[in-house]
């Protein structure tokens, strides 16, 4: 099914992982490797919303005066313009 969705759609993310369409060498259901997908995806997300959270207390601490632009940029691992770059962006979102 997954196989003739990627020849439909020609979107290559239908092609998985045999990790993900067996469990213990046996098919899973449909259901189980959309349920696969869809915990990957909330995953992801609770990442990129850690992320946020931490790059908008580091922006704080910057307007307050308690960091510098650079030590905030530092702790993120990241140049100073990325770090502004993000900071802008998130304000905006």
């Amino acid at each position: 099914m997954l196989r003739l969705l990627r020849i439909l759609t020609g979107d290559e993310r239908f092609t998985l992982d045999t990790k993900l369409i067996t469990k213990k060498g046996k098919p899973v259901t449909m259901c189980e490797v959309l349920d696969r997908i869809e915990n990957k995806g909330i995953e992801k997300g609770i990442e990129k919303g850690i992320e946020k959270g931490k790059v908008l207390t580091l922006a704080e601490l910057v307007n307050d005066g308690i960091l510098t632009l650079k030590q905030a940029a530092e702790r993120m691992n990241m140049s100073v313009a990325k770090f502004k770059a993000l900071t802008k962006e998130l304000a905006t979102n």
